[in-house]
């Protein structure tokens, strides 16, 4: 029986060429000289390089070294504060390198530090013995308490011998240092630096003695406070400056102020509050993140980052602070005077084509009546015009490119449709009712006009599936040819998609996968309400397919419905089950024809046949040998079963319903099978 349509012509094209080569000596006789030996290649040397991690020392230059040779020992860096020890093979500095191991990979080697101890002497100038503190580089030393001496008050401590220079305690140790202790017959008096909670190192107290009618000396540095924690909000301090009042509203002048008395100088401090970024729990399919790796201030900008689970994509964030939302926008905010809370919604992702190679490019022909919308990677849309083709590169493998639109249909006319194509391979996944209600088409299931989908990836050998990240079609409500040709001869897919309608339309499957190469496959077909042709060679010539659906539910058929469905799928080794009791003109015509690997037919349980419903049903099944139909009228006539066997195994077995007579010859069974009466 010869094919009534089919959606696509294949055209063939070929070429063929040939050079010729030849030589002769130029006199006429003899054979050309023989060409010189080309020179033997140079060796390839093999280089590695050795990389110095100074560790927050001065920068050493990487050294390239041949594979075998050592590395020079650079020249030690240096590093405030610290002295440099050796060059170690491992992070944590626990091994040396020894620079005569021959080098034969790409190596790092990490500096060695050892902070640096100074010694700070203290001469007591009365008699006692000096006193020592070992302080790391860097750090200040500790100011003892005031020593005493007999008729003399003591003034502090200076840094040189005669005792003319005073020694600021905030001053930071750099070098060995020697400090004396001063001594006056006048009047002495502590000036004392209250620090309003703060600290010069670990001490949270600073004084200064001073001769009466002596100027206090400001302290070579500023203290510093700790932060403040409470809850969500961390209060950080900033030095201001020093006031000689307990309110910190007059400046203490360091410079016109002579000490007549015990004194107190005030540290002023200025406070900004910073606050938490909390994200919110129990965000499902996916994750968020910020930049705001801490507590952050007011009026700062934080950048949100969305992670969604294999087959989602972000729908929207929420930002609230202080039961207020606050706005977000391409992912930003702006930090409020409040904690905030963030969280998101993820949805299925939209129809999407992902890069398996760079430089992909993706041609969207957009022949519905409205435009179609694209984000590459999630940023900003563009428009696809109605009646406009547009290319869209890929650049890296990775990129991605979705679409949205409100389009009833993408097809203009009886045989104009709208096209995906690729020219280099990518991964097709998403859910594509992102064509049809671009704001909710997570909840979108219904289809409204003819040949909506229909041949919309036709040809495009370049789109595959990804792992994990699903095609949805979840369409329940189906019209006619929705679904027509939309992925024929697309030869890279393995995988069909979920198809949960139970009520077809007139030609909703028709070449949906036709000569999809590489499916190995078929998705669950849970319809029980059929329509003409709506399974019209759904899967013919998918050449890998191994197994069909388990079962086809439907007890009623309609005419063509299974027509040609899994014609010369050659790799087909399980055929579905087929309850049907009532039957439809050409209702299984073809449908296993040159399915040459199936061995085992479904019962037929079908009583009454009509035209041609089984007509070349198993033609051309070279290995099946056995097949139940348990028919009792209408086999003879209309070309009920006309060649329903022909080319099946040699010998086999035929199980008939009782008492009903078959012959050999009007359904092409084999004269090596045998008849045999079905047992109830």
């Amino acid at each position: 029986m010869k094919n009534f349509f089919r959606i696509a012509a294949l055209f063939l094209a070929f070429g063929l060429a040939a050079a010729f080569a030849g030589c002769s000596n130029a006199s006429g006789g003899g054979s050309a000289p023989a060409p010189a030996p080309a020179p033997a290649p140079a060796p390839t040397t093999t280089t590695y390089t050795v990389i110095f991690n100074s560790n927050g020392g001065t920068e050493v230059t990487s050294q390239t070294v041949t594979s075998g040779q050592t590395a020079t020992k650079p020249a030690a860096p240096t590093k405030e504060h610290f002295k440099f020890l050796a060059w170690c093979s491992d992070q944590t500095c626990q091994t040396a390198f020894d620079f005569a191991t021959p080098i034969t990979n790409d190596t790092i080697l990490y500096a060695k530090w050892e902070i640096v101890i100074y010694t700070v002497t203290l001469e007591y100038n009365n008699g006692s013995e000096a006193q020592t503190q070992s302080v790391e580089s860097g750090q200040t030393a500790v100011k003892p308490a005031d020593p005493t001496k007999d008729h003399f008050n003591f003034a502090g401590w200076c840094s040189d011998e005669n005792c003319q220079t005073p020694f600021d305690f905030a001053t930071p140790i750099v070098g060995d240092t020697n400090l004396y202790a001063k001594w006056s017959n006048l009047p002495v008096y502590i000036v004392t630096f209250d620090l309003n909670g703060g600290k010069y190192g670990s001490s949270d107290a600073y004084t200064q003695n001073i001769e009466v009618g002596s100027k206090a000396m400001r302290p070579a540095s500023d203290p510093a406070k700790d932060d403040y924690v409470s809850g969500d909000v961390t209060t950080k301090y900033t030095f201001d400056n020093w006031y000689a009042d307990a309110g910190c509203n007059t400046l203490f002048d360091f410079g016109a102020t002579a000490i007549t008395g015990p004194t107190t100088v005030y540290a002023k401090w200025s406070e900004t509050k910073y606050y938490a970024v909390k994200i919110a729990s129990g965000i499902e399919h996916g994750s968020v993140s910020s930049d705001a790796t801490e507590h952050i201030a007011a009026g700062t900008l934080v950048t949100l980052a969305a992670s969604p689970n294999p087959g989602y994509e972000l729908r929207s964030y929420a930002v609230t602070a202080g039961g207020s939302a606050v706005e977000v926008v391409d992912g930003k905010f702006t930090m409020p005077a409040n904690p905030v809370t963030v969280t998101a919604t993820f949805r299925q992702a939209s129809l999407t084509l992902e890069a398996s190679e760079a430089g992909a490019k993706v041609t969207f022909d957009n022949k519905a009546n409205g435009p179609v919308t694209y984000r590459v990677n999630g940023g900003e849309p563009q428009t696809i015009g109605s009646k406009t083709a547009v290319d869209i590169t890929l650049k890296k493998v990775g990129d991605r490119v979705s679409f949205y639109g409100d389009n009833a249909t993408y097809g203009e006319s009886s045989s104009v449709f709208s096209n995906i194509a690729c020219d280099k391979y990518c991964y097709v996944y998403g859910n594509v009712m992102s064509l049809i209600d671009s704001a909710n088409y997570e909840n979108a299931k219904t289809l409204s006009e003819n040949a909506t989908f229909c041949r919309l990836f036709y040809g495009n050998s370049h789109i595959k599936n990804k792992s994990r990240e699903e095609l949805i079609l979840p369409a329940t409500e189906l019209v006619g040819t929705c679904y027509a040709g939309m992925f024929s001869e697309c030869t890279s897919l393995t995988n069909a998609p979920a198809l949960p309608a139970t009520t077809l339309a007139v030609g909703c499957y028709s070449e949906m996968f036709y000569n999809c190469a590489s499916l190995t496959s078929a998705p669950a077909l849970p319809a029980t309400t059929l329509a003409k042709s709506c399974y019209f060679r759904m899967f013919s010539e998918c050449t890998s397919l191994t197994n069909a659906p388990a079962a086809l539910p439907a007890t009623t058929l309609a005419e063509y419905c299974y027509y040609h469905m899994f014609s010369e799928c050659t790799s087909l080794i399980n055929a579905p089950e087929l309850p049907a009791t009532t039957l439809a003109e050409y209702c299984y015509c073809y449908m296993f024809y040159k399915c040459t690997n199936l061995t085992n037919a479904p019962i037929l349980r079908a009583r009454e046949l009509v035209r041609s419903c089984y007509s070349s049903m198993f033609h051309d099944c070279k290995n099946l040998t056995s097949l139940t139909c348990l028919a009792i009228t209408g086999m003879n006539s209309n070309n009920a079963t006309s060649d329903f066997l022909s080319g099946a195994a040699d010998t086999g077995t035929f199980t008939r319903a009782k008492r009903v007579n078959w012959s050999y010859s009007f359904i092409g069974v084999p004269y090596g099978w045998t008849f045999v009466d079905y047992q109830e």
